[in-house]
């Protein structure tokens, strides 16, 4: 037998075996764009989340923390001014002001990760428009 009828006769190899899924309660990630990541921090930066809620048309994705960005920092800076105008909870308005502030930056980073970060009332908010 040649060498040529031992190399037909081999079979193939296996193919590789299939990626591990997901970890459970690993929410899932979306591909960041090099041309996003601008457009993502501005989502989350007050009324500059208007810029990519405009401009960015061709990527759900952004436009998504645009909405959620605009809700939680508008719907926070009235829910703030109402609950500092309320006599003996006016107090509130400080750490509320500064839970504001680290759910603002986590929510960037969160979102340059590819993850969609859903903050319960806010993006059931930004979910109807």
């Amino acid at each position: 037998m040649s060498p040529e009828d031992q190399v037909r006769d081999e079979a193939p190899p296996p193919p590789p075996p299939p990626p591990p899924p997901p970890r459970a309660g690993t929410p899932p990630t979306d591909v960041v764009r090099e041309q996003d990541k601008v457009m993502l921090v501005l989502s989350y930066l007050g009324l500059l989340a208007l810029v990519p809620l405009m401009t960015v048309s061709d990527s759900e994705y952004v436009r998504w923390h645009a909405k959620n960005g605009l809700v939680l920092t508008v719907g926070g800076w009235i829910a703030l001014y109402i609950v500092g105008k309320l006599p003996f909870i006016w107090w509130v308005e400080y750490p509320g002001g500064l839970v504001l502030i680290i759910l603002t930056v986590v929510s960037i980073f969160r979102a340059l990760q590819g993850v969609r970060m859903r903050i319960p009332v806010v993006s059931d908010i930004a979910g109807k428009f």
